[in-house]
């Protein structure tokens, strides 16, 4: 009998026991901000994720309880920053436990950088909405996320849609390097001849030239009326090249030749005739006197008062002078053609900053920012791009009425130009091959020889083959300081 007992006693010990450990290794542990989360912490000894109270996880599968900061950076510029004040409001009034600290500024590449150079990963951005502060050889020093997998993810609006499926896909194959995704396009600009439609309307000008001839008596014709010129562009700050869409030439190949910066490319005939057009047109005397010396913000300035019908800029040029701009004031967008006959197909230049994100942050920030990401790709904050000026990245809401009806008359006409036969051009943005990438001064062929070269050959100080064959040699030295091609 007293055998009996002890073996009862002895049972209930063990099971006792046997309760406690498997209490203690069902219980949660608490993530605090900046800590490495354990991808093993929540596994039973089967293997299996034990189950979390579904009240304390948000439907992204993220914890409520996590406490988590994150800093973003964004341009205060061309479209503002409220879209960005919107996304950062709303995603923490979503997420109660994620704080979110927006640094908006018109100088937001100079912080950046200066952040990147101090060095100090707790105070650096979890997120840079833009290109700002970014440089190829980041990438290899473990600064830039992988962003590769955010396009499994679904899109915000539509679960069963994967982000990368709705992604353009001339946008998503601009910042691959080293075969994964570096950067996502954060929107888009489009490029080309802007006019003042009014005042085409009330003259009967020619609002769509098909050819260059076309084009060219259109200038004559504009010059002719005494009213006002043809052109003027801002000089000081590189909107010349824009001036007779190089866009045209980056097809048949032309294009694969340039983003590989193959010997003997700014010298080609194809780069070089919008050089040569762009000196006809100053020959013929249609650009407004001493517009060379303006920059940006002065040259539309003149356009806004009608001292010039028409000029080179992107469309983002009716929000950023939204407060300067005549109350009857009418914006059109024109292809400026450089081809000599019609064409089926038309090309339009643009160009995509893309957002990165920063390597050296805790697993957990990380999972949060990319959720921020997705957000920011939704149709509430796109709609207030849009109401903006901006062109979205996403594929359905390029064509989705309800979101070209936030669109002002001029945005929809420049959105709808790609859903018609119109074929979008982004060379500018993509980068070289990954080897010339690691010479910061690869772009100094791009950036100084060919952009400093239009005004040159605008101002009578070089030919077009004397920008070519120094572009050429640029590169080539660029290529000799990484050991050749």
């Amino acid at each position: 009998m007293k055998s009996s007992k002890k073996t009862v006693v002895l049972v209930v010990a063990v099971l006792l026991l046997i309760v406690s450990v498997l209490a203690g290794c069902g219980s949660g542990k608490e993530v605090k901000d900046g800590e490495k989360s354990d991808p093993t912490s929540n596994l039973t000894d089967q293997g299996k994720e034990a189950e979390q109270p579904k009240d304390n996880l948000y439907d992204n599968g993220l914890s409520k309880d996590d406490k988590v900061s994150l800093k973003i950076a964004a341009a205060d510029q061309g479209y503002g920053k409220e879209m960005y004040e919107f996304a950062v409001a709303k995603f923490m009034e979503m997420y109660p436990n994620v704080k979110i600290e927006l640094t908006a500024s018109p100088k937001i590449n100079d912080i950046v950088s200066a952040k990147v150079a101090a060095n100090d990963d707790n105070d650096m951005f979890d997120l840079v909405l833009g290109k700002y502060g970014f440089n190829t050889s980041m990438i290899k020093g473990g600064l830039v996320e992988d962003l590769t997998d955010v396009l499994d993810l679904p899109t915000w609006d539509n679960k069963d849609v994967k982000f990368g499926a709705d992604l353009m896909e001339s946008a998503k194959n601009l910042y691959m390097y080293d075969g994964k995704l570096r950067l996502i396009p954060l929107d888009l600009s489009l490029i080309g001849i802007v006019y003042n439609k009014k005042m085409f309307v009330e003259n009967g000008w020619n609002e769509n030239p098909k050819t260059w001839d076309e084009f060219l008596k259109l200038c004559e014709t504009i010059k002719n009326s005494g009213k006002t010129v043809p052109f003027a562009f801002g000089g000081t700050v590189g909107y010349l090249p824009w001036m007779t869409n190089m866009a045209a030439i980056y097809h048949d190949g032309w294009l694969d030749r340039y983003v590989k910066r193959e010997k003997g490319i700014y010298s080609d005939p194809a780069n070089l005739s919008p050089l040569v057009k762009l000196k006809q047109l100053k020959d013929k005397g249609y650009f407004l006197k001493g517009t060379e010396a303006l920059d940006h913000t002065q040259s539309q300035m003149e356009f806004l008062q009608g001292k010039a019908a028409m000029i080179p800029t992107g469309s983002w040029i009716e929000n950023e002078m939204k407060n300067s701009a005549p109350a009857d004031f009418q914006y059109g967008f024109m292809l400026q053609p450089i081809n000599d006959k019609p064409v089926t197909t038309r090309y339009i230049q643009g160009f995509a900053i893309g957002l990165w994100m920063y390597e050296k942050k805790p697993d957990l920030s990380k999972k949060w920012t990319k959720e921020f990401i997705r957000y920011y790709y939704s149709k509430a904050v796109q709609g207030k791009f849009i109401q903006n000026g901006g062109i979205p990245v996403m594929k359905s809401m390029q064509i989705d009425e309800s979101m070209l009806q936030l669109a002002s008359p001029f945005n929809r006409e420049v959105m709808t130009l790609l859903s018609s036969n119109v074929e979008l051009n982004l060379a500018f943005s993509m980068l070289p091959p990954d080897k010339l990438t690691a010479n910061p001064k690869y772009p100094d062929a791009e950036n100084k020889v060919m952009s400093n070269g239009y005004l040159e050959v605008y101002m009578g100080i070089k030919t077009p083959e004397q920008v070519g064959a120094e572009a050429d040699a640029e590169i080539e030295k660029a290529w000799a300081e990484v050991g050749g091609r």
